[in-house]
């Protein structure tokens, strides 16, 4: 075997790990958040006591959930997009465009990154806490850019994959499924 593929095998192993990892988090949280929004309710409507910090850390963990959740859906390709133009187009004009979205994605990802950290930073100089909770709003914020940067490995790994497809022959395009 030579040594590329057995790195792209190692790459595809971590890729799986990784993949399993994030689909047990976001599972495991959703259950975690319906159970504690349950909690709250029937601490609420049937003993006339609400809990002072489950609403909060159901908000929190949701946040979390939306900025990882979209690292799966550019992973099942399930974003919203426009299709019509793309329909249109063959061979290597389509992967072209597909080359040049999935870099458009990835640059707003890493300014996602920087912008995210900065704002981090900031959060933690000035000592920022939930109210409820008294958790650094660090915990909170950092869904950012750790999301994006999620999504920058997988938009890396889509515009190498495009890459590769845009340099191949002809021959190979028409023989695939582009």
């Amino acid at each position: 075997m030579s040594e590329s593929g057995k790195t792209g095998g190692l790459y595809r192993k971590i890729g799986n790990v990784y993949n399993k990892i994030e689909a047990y988090l976001l599972v495991s949280s959703l259950v975690f958040t319906v159970l504690l929004i349950f909690y709250q309710v029937i601490m609420r409507y049937v003993f006339n006591n609400s809990s002072f910090w489950s609403e909060e850390a159901a908000r929190y963990i949701f946040m979390w959930q939306i900025w990882m959740g979209a690292s799966i859906g550019f992973k099942d390709d399930k974003h919203i997009k426009i299709e019509l133009f793309t329909k249109m187009l063959r061979g290597k004009v389509k992967i072209f465009f597909s080359l040049l979205s999935n870099l458009l994605m990835l640059a707003f990802c890493v300014f996602l990154i920087v912008k995210g950290w900065e704002f981090l930073k900031l959060t933690f100089m000035l000592n920022m806490v939930t109210p409820a909770l008294r958790f650094s709003y660090v915990y909170v914020y950092a869904s950012m850019p750790l999301s994006a940067l999620a999504v920058s490995c997988r938009m890396a790994g889509m515009v190498c994959g495009d890459f590769k497809i845009l340099i191949s022959s002809e021959r190979e395009i028409e023989g695939g499924k582009i």
